[in-house]
This record gives C-alpha cells, sequence and structure tokens, in this order.
C-alpha cells in the first residue's frame, strides 16, 4: 500500500510531466495520452507495443519515487514526540498524507534539476512545505 497511487497523479493531471521526467532518456518522451493510460491502469491496446514498454519502464520509476515517499513520510511519522504514529499508516489514509506523498515524489523525480529555489520552483516549495509539516 502506497500513500499516493499513480491513478491518483494521474487525476492531479501529472501525465506529461511524468512522462517527460520519467521516461529513460535513451527513448522519446512517452506519449500523454499512454501515459495518462499506463498511469490508470486503462486500455493500452491501440499503442504500439514498444511504445507501451517504455510508458511501462516509465511507470516503474514513478512507483519508485512513491515508494521512496511513502519511506520518507514513515521515517517521520515514526519519529514523533511524544507518541510515533504506527505506520505504514491504516486504510484510509488520510488525503493530506496522499498529498505530501505527491509532493515528495515529484520532487525525487525532479532530483536531477539544478538552481531551483523554492521561491520560485512549485515543486521544491510543495516539498519542503510538507517536510514542514511532517516536522
Amino acid at each position: 500500500m502506497t500513500y499516493c497511487t499513480a491513478m491518483l497523479l494521474a487525476d492531479a493531471k501529472l501525465a506529461r510531466e511524468l512522462a517527460e521526467i520519467a521516461t529513460p532518456e535513451r527513448y522519446p518522451i512517452v506519449a500523454d495520452d499512454l501515459m495518462d493510460a499506463t498511469l490508470r491502469d486503462g486500455d493500452r491496446m491501440a499503442f504500439d507495443a514498444a511504445d507501451v514498454a517504455v510508458a511501462d519502464q516509465a511507470l516503474a520509476v514513478v512507483q519508485r519515487a512513491l515508494q521512496d515517499a511513502d519511506g520518507v513520510i514513515d521515517g517521520y511519522l515514526r519519529m514523533r514526540k511524544p507518541v510515533p504514529y504506527t505506520v505504514p499508516l491504516a486504510e484510509p489514509v488520510p488525503g493530506i498524507v496522499s498529498t505530501w506523498a505527491r509532493w515528495i515524489a515529484r520532487y525525487l523525480l525532479h532530483k536531477d534539476r539544478v538552481n531551483t529555489q523554492e521561491a520560485t520552483d512549485p515543486v521544491v516549495r510543495d516539498y519542503k512545505e510538507a517536510l514542514r509539516f511532517l516536522q
């Protein structure tokens, strides 16, 4: 169980962004509609099999980032004082935790960017805000 799912990322209209940052560099960027269908576990029969395979690789990158985001959240929750939370959180996960997981995962996926500042970059701003809430 992850706090944020690929479906939630698709619902947040992040298919294009995720295709751009998660497609392996040696391949053309996955088409937006294919990435959306992949995130939603939808029908991809109309797409070329090679493109679907690349979309699956991009999805694997996204899922790793979501798992890493879960680990960050769980780490903070375990350290809560005076009483730590039992992690992972039980279903249903509060919506704000899913939002934090999305923010953290996006930041992790964008980790190779340089010269980004909280004041001008929403990905950095959201990440830092999630960490402030978790602290």
